[in-house]
Formats: C-alpha cells, sequence, structure tokens
C-alpha cells in the first residue's frame, strides 16, 4: 500500500509514490546524520593559556557501504569552564580526560575572536569545527568514587577539600586530615609534647610543598 497525505488546501487525498517516499526518507536520515550535536570526547592535548583543546570524538563514522572509519580530531576546541568575567573554577585537563562536546548552530569563527555578538562568517550548522568542550562525560565504568552524596568535593590528585552540610569542612592530603593535623599539634603544644610536635610539623609540611 503506498504511503498517503492530506492536502489541507485542496481537501484532496493524494498518493505519495513509494519511490519517491523512500527517496525523501534517505534524504532525511542522511540529513539528519550528518548534523552533530552533542558527543562525547577523548583529550588530546591541552592549552592552558587559552584554555582551548585538542580532542577526538570517541564515535567512530560509518558510511552507508559499511565502512567504519576512526572520527578526525577537532582542533582549538574552547573549554567551558564554570566562570563569570572575575571568578573561575579551572580544572587540569590531560591527554586521556574526557569531555562533552557541544556543536553550535553557527559558525563559531567571529565568535571566538571577538565573544560578542556577531553575525556568522557563513551558514554552516552543526558543523564540526563549531563546537565547545565541557570537561566530564565519563561512562559508568569510570565513574568518580562518593562515599555520600550530600559533600561539596573539590579534588585535585591526593588533595581533597570536602564542604559538608552541616557547615563543617574537611581538607585531606593523602588520606591525612589538615584539620585534625593542627588539633593534634595544639593538644602537643599545650602538653609540652616537643618531639610530637615536630612530627606533626613535619607531616605538615608536605601540604606546603608546591
Amino acid at each position: 500500500m503506498s504511503d498517503q497525505y492530506f492536502d489541507e488546501e485542496n481537501d484532496l487525498e493524494r498518493e505519495i509514490d513509494p519511490s519517491f517516499a523512500e527517496l525523501l526518507q534517505d534524504l532525511i536520515q542522511s540529513s539528519s546524520s550528518q548534523m552533530n550535536v552533542a558527543q562525547p570526547a577523548t583529550v588530546v592535548s591541552y592549552n592552558y593559556k587559552n584554555q582551548t583543546v585538542t580532542v577526538t570524538p570517541d564515535f567512530k563514522k560509518k558510511y552507508p557501504d559499511g565502512t567504519i572509519v576512526d572520527s578526525p580530531s577537532i582542533y582549538t576546541v574552547p573549554v567551558s569552564f564554570h566562570r563569570t568575567s572575575s571568578s573561575f573554577i579551572a580544572l587540569p585537563l590531560k591527554k586521556g580526560d574526557k569531555v562533552t562536546l557541544i556543536f553550535a548552530d553557527r559558525s563559531l569563527d567571529k565568535w571566538k575572536t571577538q565573544g560578542v555578538e556577531s553575525h556568522p562568517e557563513d551558514d554552516r550548522m552543526h558543523h564540526i569545527s563549531d563546537c565547545y568542550a565541557i570537561p566530564g562525560g565519563y561512562p559508568l565504568n569510570n565513574s568518580s568514587p562518593l562515599n555520600n552524596p550530600d559533600d561539596v568535593i573539590i579534588k585535585n590528585e591526593n588533595m581533597e577539600v570536602r564542604l559538608k552540610p552541616n557547615g563543617h569542612i574537611q581538607i585531606l592530603n593523602q588520606g591525612e586530615e589538615l584539620l585534625t593535623m593542627l588539633d593534634d599539634y595544639m593538644t602537643a603544644d599545650i602538653a609540652g609534647d616537643y618531639y610530637s610536635k615536630v612530627e606533626i610539623q613535619v607531616r605538615l609540611r608536605t601540604m606546603l610543598e608546591k
């Protein structure tokens, strides 16, 4: 049975030739397959001076003939850190880190250099070169370990700061808690325990090294 549609203007029911319907469906599918919206990617390199990355999308490309090829690397991709004009949170991106790519509706060429409302240089849409990267977007088999859902956590390698909902703060360095060491130091100082004070000072210096 052929596909049908209703013509509101002429109140006529017309038949669409099956070959035309298939051609139209193939055209829509082909157009959709070329549209970039969002996808995970892996960092190849990071330029911290201008906060851009070179990335490789994690999805391979599959052509109609069944050929599968690696996606090309994308260069000079702006990194979208949490920031305002006067404050920011920067993350030390490294090779192999995961990001999520968001592809713009229009060309970003002028926006990258001027950063203001402007008319795009060309009319391309959702192009692979017009994206920015949001750090994160790891698969479920590589999620961050959390021991509770309530703390706000800032972690960099072995240094970790936890802001707790009860107003407390916890600072850890290689598993040792800074505030606990300070409390132990004051206790040793009050007790006149010189050797304990020296031992705690040595441990505290590991947190001061640059």
